[in-house]
């Protein structure tokens, strides 16, 4: 089944402009393999790779992703990324001399274990 998420005109719009729009947008909720697609691309934008064994982790991550009212679809996989990136800085600092790879390439450890709320 495909999910929906409605955004609302009124919980987008500041109050004086909300009144003013009834219509409400629909979007459909990327699938996970759509979101493991859009945090690769930006990866790859931002110098990263991510290998087989991360692509396989973060396909099993966005499966169990709750998808709420706050799920910001795109923006939740650019969060991940970013998250990942953090893990990934921490990891290579303890690394004495890192290689380009070491460097480039995001791993399935610098993925969380459980997947976290979208921020808003």
């Amino acid at each position: 089944t495909t999910e929906i998420y409605t955004l609302s005109l009124h919980d987008a719009l500041p109050i004086c402009l909300s009144s003013r729009f009834s219509q409400r947008v629909e979007f459909a909720n990327y699938t996970p393999d759509e979101l493991v697609t859009i945090l690769d691309r930006h990866a790859a934008t931002a110098g990263y790779e991510c290998p087989q064994p991360t692509m396989a982790a973060l396909l099993s991550y966005f499966s169990q992703v709750p998808r709420d009212r706050s799920f910001g679809n795109g923006r939740f996989a650019r969060q991940v990324l970013d998250r990942m990136v953090t893990r990934h800085a921490g990891r290579t600092s303890r690394i004495v001399e890192p290689t380009m790879s070491d460097l480039r390439v995001l791993l399935p450890a610098d993925l969380e274990a459980q997947p976290q709320p979208a921020i808003p």
